[in-house]
């Protein structure tokens, strides 16, 4: 009766235990995240939020150990550093979080002189239709691993590579928050976007994110 009663109690901890292990064996990669660049620690590992197509999903950073991220240190146009990936320019690590390949309706309706925009029929800006250009947003995940304060627009150039050819480089966008204005101290991690203006007559092909510090080579990033 004994032996039974230890038996059952065995068991009873095993089918308890099922659940969990089964819990911790889920994928995680390839879930739906809720905001890009949230992160979330579990299985030792880091996940990131970045975009795929329409959808947010997580994105394993790399090997870790308990406290370290691995991070790439540069990327070349022929190498780029994966989308999700971190990469270190200098004082900072860089995530390409996703690519909005039209982001003209957001750029017009903040400031209607900005290029490609005229004044709409309420007084509001919108896209000018003859416009030979249009503007893209990356969005990007920044964190200071320097010992100073950063202001990337003084400290760094970037800009979209669209087929080879740099467009937009450290171009300011009126009335938007953008990577311009991210002044920020060591530790510090921020959610930003970079506007570019690129022709309307270049396809979508291999658009990187290239960003260096002043007066050195740029290190690129793909943006899908």
């Amino acid at each position: 009766m004994r032996r039974t009663i230890i038996a059952l109690l065995v068991l009873s901890a095993i089918g308890l235990a099922s659940p969990v292990d089964a819990a911790q064996r889920l994928e995680i990669s390839g879930t739906p995240c809720p905001n890009l660049g949230a992160y979330r620690s579990a299985q030792k590992s880091t996940f990131i939020c970045t975009s795929k197509g329409k959808r947010k999903v997580w994105v394993k950073l790399g090997k870790e150990s308990a406290t370290t991220t691995t991070v790439v240190q540069k990327g070349s146009f022929s190498n780029p550093i994966q989308k999700g990936l971190s990469g270190r320019d200098n004082d900072i690590e860089i995530i390409v979080l996703g690519l909005s390949w039209n982001a003209s309706d957001e750029v017009c309706k903040a400031n209607m002189f900005n290029d490609g925009c005229v004044i709409g029929s309420n007084y509001d800006g919108v896209v000018d239709p003859n416009s030979k250009s249009h503007w893209v947003r990356v969005d990007l995940n920044l964190k200071n691993i320097g010992n100073r304060l950063i202001d990337v627009r003084f400290d760094y150039n970037y800009a979209v590579s669209v087929a080879g050819r740099l467009y937009g480089e450290s171009q300011v966008v009126a009335s938007i928050d953008s990577i311009n204005s991210v002044k920020f101290l060591p530790g510090s991690v921020v959610n930003t976007s970079f506007y570019a203006s690129v022709p309307k007559s270049v396809g979508t092909a291999n658009v990187l994110f290239a960003m260096r510090p002043s007066g050195q080579s740029y290190s690129y990033f793909a943006t899908s």
